[in-house]
């Protein structure tokens, strides 16, 4: 190896350690670009205990909302399915193929 090879690895470390520095953390509500969800950006961290507390019981609440709504439909749709399936089996008449033909 020669000088200029080491001469470019410490020139890719200076620019990496400035780089670093200049670096902004995820965390900044500066760098966010996109909204979080469907509402703005609320930032917990700042939050009382029993603040706290009572976020996750909502969103536990909203969770329990939204699973049995998804079952509900669900169960609903594989009724309906059944249904049809049972009519087409038992209560549905083909009439004869007309273009069968007996030997």
């Amino acid at each position: 190896m020669g000088v200029g090879s080491n001469m470019g690895s410490q020139k890719f470390n200076i620019l990496q350690r400035r780089n670093r520095r200049q670096q902004k953390k995820l965390a900044d509500i500066e760098v966010r670009t996109m909204p979080s969800g469907y509402e703005e950006f609320e930032d917990h961290t700042n939050m009382k205990g029993h603040e706290f507390a009572d976020f996750q019981k909502r969103l536990y609440a909203e969770n329990t909302r939204e699973r049995r709504r998804f079952r509900r439909i669900f169960w609903s749709v594989m009724a309906l399915v059944l249904v049809v399936i049972v009519y087409f089996l038992f209560f549905y008449e083909v009439g004869p193929i007309k273009s069968f033909k007996w030997p």
